[in-house]
């Protein structure tokens, strides 16, 4: 049944779940060591993973998209969305192509309450991403919701053709945490919403106190700054009152234009150490500058009374290739919706390009792949104005293909620009200027993520803008990230000689023993680098490097002697391409 009223909010657990999978981590609470897996979140059926660790050596093709997005105000969800619910997040399904939106993941939810609409006590929404069965590849989307099984939400939704999805991505998916959402009592935030709903604009309800007794306080955290997202700052909190069993500590995510802010799911953080005076945890990815919450395992939420602050996200995915590192991306100037664009683009990539880091746009050749083109790998780079199904959509969107062993390469990105949205590339007054949102795009395809704290505004890849916002010129924050993922430009770049188009490779024969041949496809002749790696990336045999010309050579490769029956993989690194086959070899 669903409920009338609000019900008691349920515990929410403060560790990883049984289903979670990753690399080990030791956390130590009050001088005992607890081993477990960091969260990678791979479901109980095997479907989704959202965290690749490099310590998995399997061939996977994954397509991540990051987006630029609108701020949509509370009253704008309610009144667009289709249902309000406030649920549990029951399981997640296993994932499906659905017409329309590409690759989904369906999430099975129990109603508590609607807030807005009616229907059953169990429902099934999807959000965009997901790896569907039996397939290698995986698709990621930034700024979607991304629920946890266990977790209590207040979700906007909305359907379309049978469908239900989450109104405004990540904006329309509210997590509740030990009872409240951000720091607003649930039952007073839910009797908020039932008002916009119905059309009645209310004020925003009182915020709970926090702790602030001399026993229960967050003193301060070291360092005050650092990198979200690729596991290599670690922050030591001190203070008093956080208890002697494991608690919750929760970074910001979204502070603006309120500042209160809303936090990270506590599942997000990875908490290496605890102790009644002292955490120390990794910033996880997606964090934004703002405050820290702690919750100990007994007692009320406590705030920290400075903020962390984020210089930039990143994930560790990057672009393969010789330094420096060269992309070209085409456009569809049919789509341009005002003149200029093609300057505007330009401009923008070229900010990028002159940033002081091994990375160089190359500005390509016209195209017409569009909207059909967009949710498909076609090995070509494309910037163009398309349009978004959802009544919440964001301003523009920078989809990425990643692939490799191990470690994850970018090997394709595409950009789709809201030709719903009006457009200037003059300074703009009321419309959405081109080159501030190309260049926040571009930004992504370097693999630098959004971040969304009031100390980020005036950062490219501050990730929300508004009609007429003017950003042109990189923040030394969006500067350290360039350089921080592809290194330091002291020299002047030449535009190289060849650019591999494409490039294919096959194996033969399927299961080896000891003996068989690597056949590459080139496009254009260049350097070539082949390897046989076994499954922890340990190079076992180089059977080729040097120079090929273009078409189908046929390279030979031995791997006898005392190399193990098992699972290897062959490796072809063919000017910005990697290529990776998987070789079974039997004795």
């Amino acid at each position: 049944m669903v409920g009338t009223g609000l019900n008691p909010p349920a515990r929410e657990g403060t560790g990883p779940s049984k289903t979670d999978c990753g690399r080990k981590t030791n956390l130590t609470i009050d001088g005992f060591k607890v081993k477990f897996l960091t969260v990678s979140n791979i479901s109980k059926d095997g479907t989704t993973m959202r965290m690749i660790q490099a310590a998995f050596f399997t061939l996977i093709l994954v397509l991540s998209s990051m987006a630029i997005m609108p701020q949509y105000s509370d009253f704008h969800l309610a009144q667009t969305s289709d249902i309000i619910v406030i649920a549990r997040v029951a399981r997640e399904g296993r994932a499906e192509l659905i017409q329309g939106h590409n690759i989904c993941t369906p999430w099975h939810i129990e109603v508590e309450q609607y807030l807005k609409g009616n229907g059953a006590g169990e429902l099934v929404f999807h959000t965009q991403g997901g790896q569907l069965p039996n397939s290698s590849t995986l698709l990621w989307v930034e700024d979607q919701a991304e629920p946890r099984e266990g977790e209590r939400a207040l979700i906007f939704l909305w359907e379309g053709n049978g469908n239900w999805f989450v109104n405004g991505l990540f904006q329309g998916y509210r997590t509740i945490s030990h009872g409240l959402i951000s720091d607003y009592s649930l039952e007073e935030y839910a009797n908020y919403i039932m008002h916009l709903a119905h059309g009645e604009e209310i004020p925003l309800p009182r915020l709970r106190p926090m702790a602030e007794t001399s026993t229960m306080a967050i003193t301060g955290f070291t360092p005050s700054s650092g990198v979200a997202g690729d596991g290599t700052v670690t922050v030591t909190i001190t203070g008093s009152g956080f208890g002697h069993s494991l608690g919750t500590v929760e970074f910001t995510f979204y502070q603006w234009p309120s500042s209160t802010p809303t936090y990270l799911p506590p599942s997000w953080t990875t908490i290496h150490y605890w102790s009644d005076t002292e955490i120390r945890t990794d910033v996880p990815a997606r964090a934004s500058s703002g405050p820290i919450r702690v919750t100990p395992n007994l007692g009320s939420p406590m705030v920290s009374p400075t903020n962390f602050y984020v210089t930039f996200g990143y994930q560790g995915n990057r672009w393969e290739a010789a330094t420096p590192v060269w992309v070209t991306l085409d456009y569809n100037e049919t789509t341009f919706p005002v003149a200029g664009c093609h300057a505007a683009m330009q401009r923008a990539l070229n900010t990028w390009s002159t940033a002081g880091a091994w990375w160089r746009y190359q500005w390509g050749d016209t195209t017409s792949r569009g909207d059909a083109d967009f949710d498909a790998r076609d090995d070509h780079n494309v910037i163009h104005f398309g349009y978004f199904s959802d009544p919440s959509p964001p301003l523009g969107v920078c989809q990425i293909y990643l692939s490799g062993w191990g470690i994850m390469y970018i090997v394709e990105m595409d950009i789709r620009l809201n030709a719903a949205h009006s457009w200037s590339t003059s300074t703009p007054a009321t419309d959405n200027d081109v080159e501030s949102i190309t260049l926040h795009e571009a930004g992504h395809g370097l693999q630098l993520m959004d971040v969304y704290g009031i100390a980020d505004i005036g950062k490219v890849m501050f990730g929300v803008s508004t009609t007429g916002t003017y950003l042109r010129t990189l923040h030394a924050d969006d500067n350290a990230g360039i350089i921080y993922i592809y290194g330091s430009d002291a020299t002047e770049i030449e535009e190289p000689a060849e650019i591999f188009t494409t490039a294919e490779m096959s194996l033969s024969p399927r299961p080896a023993r000891d003996f068989g041949h690597i056949e590459l496809n080139l496009a254009n002749a260049g350097n070539v680098r082949v390897e046989i790696v076994d499954i922890t990336g340990r190079t076992v045999s180089v059977p080729f490097d040097g120079r090929l010309e273009s078409g189908r050579t046929a390279v030979p490769f031995d791997i006898s002697g005392a190399h193990p029956a098992g699972v290897y993989f062959a490796v072809a690194r063919v000017g910005g391409q990697t290529l990776s086959e998987k070789l079974v070899l039997v004795k």
